[in-house]
């Protein structure tokens, strides 16, 4: 029987429900490939606001409806495994992959970043991180700089491996206004945790700075945090969460993106968005960042925690808007070459037609 199905994970697709970026992709990819492809949705991870137990609980579900669906489908779909690798994520998908694999069915690792991409895990869990390169009969990074750490630390074969940038649908024209010299609109959008630097951003707005307008979108463990700093300053706004309509009407009023992140980022979808909008990014050097951010020209970077270095970029770009314009216009640039879908989504399109009848 011809493979024509997709399975494919992620968290909820709801926007309202998780601030996810692989959510944004696996929405991108469906909406791409909707019409010529059959995907079924395998909803892991927890929603955003879930406690501890009911996270947990939801999570078991999840899991047992996703391994439901692995067998109705076992004889004609392909199971596409959307994974970051860290801790959770690693231990929670473990029984798709080995499910999958006991019934043969084509397995393909798409890869999302995280703490384990540049190291290897101990003990056990590193023996099941290597089960999903060995289980996977391809594997997707977000880089050529992932692809070769991957090859290094896993010793993935060249011939199972391939990279593809994450992508959107880039508007061929783009129109959007700059703050005069001397202000600076900046934007925050992603989930509200330790991980994404926000503690330096909660720091950013108590600083005060001049001239320069701080809003934040998304939702996380620090939201009451975010919520009551913003309350208190006169040049700070919570938005809420955003859908993707809104979040490019506040990327196309903002000039700069700001993504401090601590751990854990593959190639942020905000960031592949924001670019696309012609925002500047500020951000730390880490994964496949660097691969698509090139310093001082389509972006800057920043060290992790470290305050007086975000400010410094701040006021650089406040104080400087020839410069602000021309690094705009680059990143912009370097999207409409690199993160359009009809492009990018070419080496999933060529790993689904390997793996199945598409």
């Amino acid at each position: 029987m011809a493979r024509k199905i997709v399975l494919i994970t992620s968290p909820s697709l709801d926007f309202k429900s998780n601030v996810s970026g692989i959510s944004s992709v696996i929405r991108n990819i469906t909406g791409f490939f909707g019409g010529h492809i059959r995907f079924v949705h395998l909803k892991v991870g927890k929603l955003d606001k879930s406690s501890r137990v009911v996270g947990l609980i939801s999570a078991a579900y999840d899991v047992l409806n996703a391994l439901i669906r692995i067998s109705i489908y076992r004889k004609s779909a392909i199971l596409h495994l959307n994974l970051a690798l860290n801790r959770k994520a690693i231990w929670r998908d473990f029984p798709l992959v080995f499910f999958a694999r006991l019934l043969g069915i084509p397995i393909l690792l798409h890869l999302h970043g995280g703490e384990f991409l540049d190291k290897k895990a101990d003990g056990i869990l590193g023996k099941i991180t290597e089960y999903y390169f060995f289980s996977a009969k391809k594997i997707i990074a977000l880089s050529s700089i992932e692809v070769q750490i991957v090859q290094r630390l896993y010793l993935v074969p060249k011939d199972r491996i391939t990279y593809m940038y994450n992508s959107v649908r880039v508007e061929k024209i783009l129109s959007r206004n700059y703050s005069p010299i001397g202000h600076l609109s900046i934007l925050f959008a992603g989930r509200l945790i330790e991980e994404k630097g926000v503690s330096v951003i909660l720091k950013l707005i108590e600083a005060n700075l001049h001239g320069v307008e701080i809003r934040i979108a998304g939702q996380g463990t620090m939201l009451d945090e975010v919520q009551r700093v913003c309350a208190k300053s006169e040049n700070a706004k919570y938005l809420g969460v955003l859908k993707e309509s809104e979040l490019r009407d506040a990327m196309r009023a903002s000039d700069v993106l700001l993504l401090p992140s601590r751990s854990g980022e593959g190639m942020p979808m905000v960031i592949v968005e924001g670019m696309s909008e012609g925002i500047v990014p500020i951000c730390t050097a880490m994964a496949s960042i660097p691969e698509i951010i090139f310093d001082g020209r389509t972006g800057l970077f920043i060290a992790a925690d470290d305050l007086s270095g975000v400010i410094d970029k701040i006021k650089l770009l406040r104080d400087d808007l020839d410069r602000r314009r021309e690094m705009s216009f680059s990143a912009r640039e370097f999207a409409v070459n690199n993160f359009e879908r009809s492009h990018a989504l070419k080496e999933l399109s060529a790993a689904y037609s390997e793996l199945g009848d598409f």
